[in-house]
């Protein structure tokens, strides 16, 4: 009896420190200490190029699916004829616009997104990027996320925290987030029975546990550092530990 009481009572505390181990976020003030450390090597700015508001929902709506990189590169080309001015994409040929966009992916969808999102400017905004996210989820191919960028980076508003691949991957490698919270079954193992993140988690529910732990003034540049330190070091396979300026305080990070 007592051998097997203490077998049952050592089953209990492991899966209690399993759970407590997942459970556990750093508080504002240690994502705060994250962001301080991000800064020191990262600029907390969006990495795409515009000059106009209008020119940062075309680049927003270009960058699903697409690197910041190749986005920038598209609109190199393709900002100029258009004069930051709504009339001439909704006026150009869809075939026109395809073919600027080509290489951003999934461009049949994205141009007529895009001459959709210009004639709603035109015709219920007068031509103006509206500055609330109710108003702005009725453009074509902006939903949440990319409201969020639109509303951080034009009018400094803070109405959600945005989160990509890299937000949603980091934020669980880092505990930010309780991972029994988030959903999502597909789990990745970086050792065996260590688990890395669930590559399915709901970027939903993360942004609810991120608008709750992250301090609000941090909202709009914490994704940016994020997505930033995702592509140089915290990368979804083989992670760049060594280099990572966040790996002493990493609780998956790998022997270096």
């Amino acid at each position: 009896m007592g051998i097997g009481n203490n077998g049952y009572i050592h089953d209990l505390m492991k899966s209690y420190c399993h759970y407590s181990i997942l459970s556990l976020a750093p508080m504002p003030g240690n994502v705060s200490l994250i962001v301080d450390k991000l800064r020191t090597k990262y600029d907390p700015t969006i990495a795409l190029h515009y000059t106009t508001p209008f020119e940062l929902v075309i680049a927003v709506s270009l960058s699903a699916q697409c690197t910041d990189k190749k986005v920038n590169e598209v609109t190199q080309q393709f900002f100029p004829v258009l004069h930051g001015d709504p009339r001439a994409l909704a006026d150009m040929p869809i075939e026109a616009i395809e073919g600027y966009i080509r290489q951003t992916g999934f461009y049949r969808a994205k141009a007529r997104n895009l001459q959709r999102m210009a004639r709603a400017l035109l015709e219920q905004f007068n031509g103006v990027v509206p500055d609330s996210m109710e108003k702005l989820i009725m453009l074509a191919g902006v939903a949440r996320k990319s409201g969020n960028v639109i509303l951080g980076e034009l009018f400094n508003k803070s109405e959600g925290v945005v989160v990509d691949t890299h937000v949603k991957r980091i934020t669980q490698r880092l505990r930010i987030v309780p991972l029994e919270q988030i959903g999502g079954k597909q789990k990745v193992y970086y050792e065996p029975n260590k688990l890395d993140y669930i590559r399915d988690a709901s970027p939903e529910k993360i942004e609810r546990e991120l608008m709750r732990i992250v301090p609000k003034r941090l909202w709009n540049e914490f994704p940016h550092l994020l997505v930033k330190l995702g592509r140089d070091a915290c990368i979804a396979q083989r992670p760049h530990c060594a280099v990572c300026i966040l790996q002493p305080l990493c609780p998956v990070k790998r022997a270096v």
